[in-house]
């Protein structure tokens, strides 16, 4: 197989929706690697010491960690162990590899200094044990970087998320909620701003979706038709077709302007699509 080849496979795009299960730099939609690669920029600047990488996919992001001169030592954990391969193979120098279950962490009590865990918990079946496990493993002044998509812009009022990936997704409140079980809360960050007619649209969609579904249930096949005909000139109108990024790596310059922003001035901001906390250990 080649490198093209095994890139491909391991993003494993969904053919329905386009949607990748994971980011490969240099693949993966270049808007999209860079936010990605912003959020590892930001959790790095707060890494010291054993930094463990929960979910770390193809290794990227733990190649950015490992730059810092403030960690002693980083530990690349996934369940994918083809993943991890061709992590080993592209950025293995300075990186532990592990595979297993973020469930059940291979790692005694207060061993890890920082964990750092983004767009991976909406993927695992019990997000509270992989909590209650983060905080086992992480010692009393250790710090948590974690973060998991929006609901309200990524899933809003649908009881599934869109993603074919994703297990569940959280609003705002409830992920803070769902976190402060097992660790303090210090920070709340948000990255990728939009206006609240963002959340919106997505909600009239899901509201149009649903009547659609509920009028062809019925029987009522020409309303229904005609409901879909006037979403889509809605949708033209709203949601003019768009030149896909370039696949190809982010320069410095587009991580620097994806990086997360705090919270605290989200009413100028807009709704984020990804929640970002960062948390210490109840017991710290």
């Amino acid at each position: 197989m080649s490198p093209d080849d095994e890139a491909d496979a391991l993003m494993n795009v969904n053919p329905s929706c386009g949607i990748p299960e994971r980011i490969v730099p240099g693949r993966t939609d270049r808007a999209e690697t860079a936010d990605h690669m912003a959020r590892y920029d930001f959790a790095a600047t707060r890494a010291h010491g054993a930094t463990l990488d929960l979910g770390s996919g193809v290794g990227y992001g733990a190649s950015q960690i490992a730059t810092m001169q403030s960690v002693d030592l980083v530990i690349a954990f996934d369940i994918s162990s083809d993943a991890l391969a061709f992590a080993k193979g592209s950025y293995g120098e300075t990186i532990s590899f592990v595979t297993g279950d973020a469930g059940k962490l291979p790692f005694s009590e207060d061993s890890i200094d920082s964990i750092v865990c983004l767009e991976a918990i909406e993927h695992v079946p019990d997000a509270n044990s992989v909590l209650e496990e983060m905080a086992r493993v992480l010692r009393p002044e250790g710090l948590l970087v974690i973060s998991t998509p929006n609901k309200w812009a990524t899933s809003p009022l649908s009881r599934r998320p869109l993603n074919p990936y994703h297990v569940r997704e959280w609003y705002p409140g409830r992920f803070k909620k769902l976190v402060s079980r097992y660790f303090v809360v210090e920070e709340v960050l948000g990255q990728s701003w939009h206006s609240v007619g963002f959340t919106w649209r997505g909600l009239r969609w899901r509201m149009r979706s649903r009547t659609k579904a509920v009028l062809t249930h019925l029987g009522l096949l020409g309303i229904a038709q005609k409901l879909r005909r006037s979403e889509r000139r809605r949708g033209a109108r709203q949601h003019p077709r768009k030149v896909p990024s370039t696949i190809d790596v982010p320069t410095q310059e587009e991580v620097l302007a994806a990086w997360p922003k705090s919270w605290t001035s989200s009413k100028t901001q807009g709704i984020p699509v990804t929640v970002i906390l960062v948390a210490r250990p109840l017991r710290s």
